[in-house]
């Protein structure tokens, strides 16, 4: 779908933490000296825009809070929401991808560092978009 896309010059966009996903074949040995020769980099398909980051799911917060920013609306997600998909995930038998456990956490990561980072990467947002619902803000 991508290679698709980009042929026809559609423009794409994919985050990543790790070199194996998507959009890191136009930043290979970016990849190579950020991770070390010695981690496999799985994924060859170039995007035009990558988000790369320490965590895929920040990237996505931060590209979904600059969507919701430049359109004027309201992000579709919250911290309640969060917390909710990932006890649900993990209650249906889901394990953190780092510890492979069967625990609320990203990466290796506990609930907590997961939704502080939701809210960093939305903070920047006003009032009117941020998601409904978020009690703290």
């Amino acid at each position: 779908m991508f290679l698709t896309a980009n042929a026809r010059g559609v423009i794409t966009i994919a985050v990543g933490d790790g070199g194996n996903e998507l959009g890191f074949g136009n930043h290979l040995a970016e990849a190579r000296v950020l991770l070390g020769e010695s981690k496999q980099i799985a994924c060859v398909t170039p995007a035009k825009y990558l988000v790369a980051c320490g965590v895929s799911n920040w990237g996505g917060y931060a590209l979904a809070a600059l969507v919701a920013w430049l359109n004027r609306s309201r992000l579709a997600c919250s911290k309640e929401m969060l917390t909710e998909v990932l006890t649900s995930i993990v209650a249906a038998g889901a394990v953190d991808g780092v510890s492979g456990r069967r625990t609320p956490s990203v990466d290796g990561l506990p609930l907590t560092i997961e939704l502080e980072m939701f809210t960093q990467l939305t903070n920047f947002l006003p009032p009117y978009i941020k998601a409904a619902g978020e009690a703290d803000w």
